[in-house]
Formats: C-alpha cells, structure tokens, sequence
C-alpha cells in the first residue's frame, strides 16, 4: 500500500513530529511505501493569494473565490479549488490509498 502523509509543524522535534515518525515507521515496517510531505521544510505559503494563479479573469480586479473555479477547469468538479503547489506535488501521492495528514493546532 502507498501513504501519504502531509506534516505541518515548524518543529521537527516536536509532538507531531514524533507521531509523524511512528505513522511512517509502522507502516514501512510492515513493507508499505510512505511518503511524507513537511511543509514547512518545503517552504509552504499558506496564504492564498494571486501567485497561486496563472491567470485571472480581469487584471483590474481580483476577486480569488471566483478564481479557484474559474482557473481551473476540469478540477474534477464545479468549484473544487486546485492550487498550482498542489498540482506540483500530486506525484507523491498518486495510487495512495490511505492520505493522512499531522497539522500544528496550537
């Protein structure tokens, strides 16, 4: 089996950071294939703004909840939003099963 799992916390020592480890260590000893995506070691912006896409309906005016569905056609359905880092990522996750996810919620 794939796994992906997104780990999202500045801390790589901290708690998430060691439940991260266990949730990629189980499985690989069980001779599954995890895949761990750390956000904050890729540098990941958070904030939804223009650079997350290659074109707008009208350069004077911006409005983003009508450019997630209108950017992106063929998303899979009407208004599903789909940002560029997404799409430049979805190779790790391609055939994976099981899709976990470890956030900072403090």
């Amino acid at each position: 089996m794939r796994i992906f799992i997104v780990h999202a916390h500045p801390e790589p020592n901290s708690f998430n950071g060691a439940l991260t480890r266990a949730a990629q260590d189980a499985p690989s000893a069980a001779g599954h294939e995890v895949v761990i995506s750390d956000l904050y070691a890729m540098s990941f912006n958070p904030v939804s703004d223009r650079r997350n896409f290659t074109t707008i309906r009208d350069a004077n005016y911006y409005r983003q909840s009508r450019s997630y569905a209108s950017n992106h056609p063929g998303a899979g359905w009407p208004g599903r939003p789909r940002l560029r880092f997404w799409a430049r990522r979805s190779d790790k996750c391609i055939g994976a099963p099981l899709i976990s996810g470890t956030a900072n919620r403090t």
